[in-house]
């Protein structure tokens, strides 16, 4: 459901939504070839539905929503392996409605991570302790529609987009650089 390369474009990650596992390959452009790394996955824990999958700018971690369970797992990169660190949920614990994810996006200076809650219909807040990869979960803002499917950050960094499939329409948010929050215009 999603594919992220490394940074220097030798390595690239897949999730599998269906088998629960985050894949990992080298990749040659050159010859252009792919092959796994070994090991060639992670799992996640069953049921979780890794979807999208996003790295951090620095190229020390990655973060993949797990679409089934509402939750994002943080994995350590060392080369090819990868290391589960961390799993947390992007919605409430007493949380009434079915919910799914669909998106995630980091802000560019990597101090944020924002995920979109179909069911929920929220937009998930994370600040990103940059040393560790760990995540804490600031807030969920209303996504301004129904089943926030997409969420985009501009290239200025200052606005924030959710594209609300069930609604119809697109949200736009002012992003406040400091604390990530999101701001309806």
């Amino acid at each position: 459901h999603g594919i992220q390369f490394s940074k220097d474009d030798k390595v690239m990650y897949i999730t599998d939504l269906g088998l629960d596992r985050v894949y990992s390959y080298h990749f040659d452009a050159k010859a252009p070839s792919i092959t796994p790394c070994e090991p060639a996955y992670v799992s996640t824990h069953a049921g979780a539905g890794p979807r999208r999958i996003q790295m951090s700018p620095d190229g020390k971690f990655l973060y993949v929503d797990h679409e089934t369970d509402s939750e994002v797992g943080v994995y350590a990169i060392d080369g090819c392996s990868l290391k589960e660190i961390q799993v947390t949920a992007t919605v409430p614990e007493g949380a009434k409605a079915h919910n799914t994810t669909a998106e995630l996006v980091i802000s560019a200076d990597g101090k944020f991570l924002y995920v979109g809650n179909r069911g929920h219909d929220s937009v998930s807040v994370f600040a990103i302790d940059r040393k560790t990869g760990m995540l804490t979960l600031k807030e969920n803002i209303p996504s301004g529609g129904k089943t926030p499917r997409n969420v985009r950050i501009d290239p200025t960094g200052n606005w924030f987009f959710a594209a609300n499939e069930g609604g119809g329409n697109v949200t736009e948010f002012k992003v406040d650089h400091a604390t990530g929050h999101l701001t309806p215009t």
